[in-house]
């Protein structure tokens, strides 16, 4: 379907509906997606430990993680080891 409105989206400097120079799936796979997890860490580490860099209270590192993972749609694999995920 393409857009009734609105304005160009770029990525990369592709136009994103109509691809440029080449057709849209090329482009698609020509973006890699970055990991940017700990890899050996769980999301929650990973949240914690950025937490703590940034001189975080606790309480306010284990309320924010949770708070994320839920955005996200990711609080049920808190716990699991980040290499793990798709894209690792």
């Amino acid at each position: 379907m393409s857009p009734t409105s609105g304005f160009v989206a770029r990525i990369a400097g592709l136009d994103v509906v109509e691809g440029c120079p080449v057709n849209q799936e090329q482009n698609r796979r020509g973006f890699r997606q970055e990991f940017a997890l700990f890899q050996e860490l769980t999301p929650m580490e990973n949240l914690w430990y950025i937490g703590e860099l940034y001189g975080m209270h606790k309480d306010d590192i284990r309320k924010r993680s949770v708070e994320l993972l839920r955005t996200v749609d990711l609080p049920e694999v808190k716990n699991k080891v980040s290499a793990t995920f798709p894209g690792a």
